[in-house]
């Protein structure tokens, strides 16, 4: 599960912590790797686990950051066993991590048995506490408009899809920062990827063409799904930046089609607390034509010299540089973002608190 790593020795020194990390991490895969939201979901769903654990939690105990508290550890003990190749026993696995827990948990004062390794005191200072902030979460809604008869085309999604899925996946601090929901406009439209922490996300879907796309339910279900996604981020505590979405047209409305217009006004409507930022991508003349009037900040077209248009790398490099610059940015309202072959634009990056 990348950016759940075993940290190294200089980040998580040798000591009961470590012991305990290490031993989870032993368990994790004998599971066969779960993504963090499956295990939430296991623990969530088994009626001897009385208390929930978010996948930031196990994340968190994966990383062997801080140490929570022994109820969470014994769902997550007790539902890995259960999935662990070779069958382990759940009862005598939470038994022996019991043991480990108490050893990390344990003050310098405890019985010997249960001791942790004495520190050297630190200067008080080092001791006083100081304000976390909140993580930083940004939520990327790629948007599939693809309409027409597969083969071609889809290939052309796929190559963009797994062209974005590389560039917010292997470099570190956007994979910290982005979480990622995919919609597909279509007949009937529908999400392929429910938001997503982008660690959990280990490739991209195959999004299938259906059809013509009805373009106002399609917008009415990307502000009904961003609205319901920022709450939830909100409530699991994280500081939410005004969301990026990523269309990716085929198409675009047939001439004369304006019933859309109320719906995508809705959805950029300045009263909206989610409205997003959008940027584009046209793979042929009409579809460019399309994300230009749709993109609130740039857009971008297929280069039409090729025989079969694949994605150019100006998208994904915009994608990168906001990202970064969001992260460099992080306590900033607005920030500069540099496009390739484009005057620089400033745009908001507020909050949404």
């Amino acid at each position: 599960m990348p950016g759940s790593e075993l940290p190294g020795p200089d980040v998580l020194p040798h000591g009961p912590q470590r012991t305990l990390t290490v031993e989870l991490h032993g368990l994790h895969q004998a599971a066969g790797l779960p993504p963090a939201r499956l295990v939430e979901a296991w623990v969530r769903g088994d009626p001897k686990c009385t208390e929930t654990v978010s996948h930031t939690t196990f994340r968190t105990m994966l990383r062997g950051a801080t140490l929570v508290g022994w109820i969470k550890w014994a769902g997550v003990v007790r539902v890995l066993a259960a999935h662990a190749v070779p069958s382990a026993d759940s009862d005598a696995q939470i038994e022996r991590f019991h043991s480990l827990w108490l050893g990390a948990a344990a003050p310098t004062e405890a019985p010997e048995f249960m001791r942790a390794p004495e520190l050297a005191p630190a200067p008080p200072s080092e001791h006083t506490y100081q304000p976390v902030a909140r993580q930083l979460c940004m939520p990327v809604y790629i948007v599939v408009d693809a309409p027409g008869p597969s083969g071609r085309r889809e290939a052309q999604f796929d190559h963009v899809l797994g062209a974005l899925l590389d560039q917010l996946a292997f470099a570190p601090r956007i994979s910290e920062l982005a979480h990622v929901c995919v919609v597909a406009f279509s007949r009937e439209p529908y999400v392929v990827v429910e938001l997503t922490d982008l660690n959990d996300l280990i490739r991209m879907p195959k999004v299938t063409c259906l059809g013509a796309v009805d373009y106002a339910a399609s917008f009415a279900l990307l502000r009904e799904r961003m609205t319901a996604d920022i709450a939830v981020l909100g409530e699991q505590g994280w500081a939410v930046r005004r969301p990026l979405v990523l269309l990716l047209s085929n198409g675009g409305p047939a001439q004369g089609d304006n019933g859309w217009h109320a719906e995508f006004r809705r959805l950029i409507d300045p009263a909206h607390r989610a409205r997003p930022h959008i940027m584009g991508y046209g793979f042929t003349p009409e579809a460019y034509e399309f994300v230009k009037r749709t993109a609130t900040f740039a857009a971008f077209r297929a280069d039409l010299n090729e025989p079969v248009p694949v994605p150019g790398e100006e998208l994904v490099r915009a994608v990168g540089s906001m990202l970064n610059s969001m992260v460099s940015s992080a306590v900033a309202r607005r920030m500069t973002l540099s496009i390739p072959d484009a005057p620089a634009k400033s745009i908001s990056t507020e909050d949404l608190d």
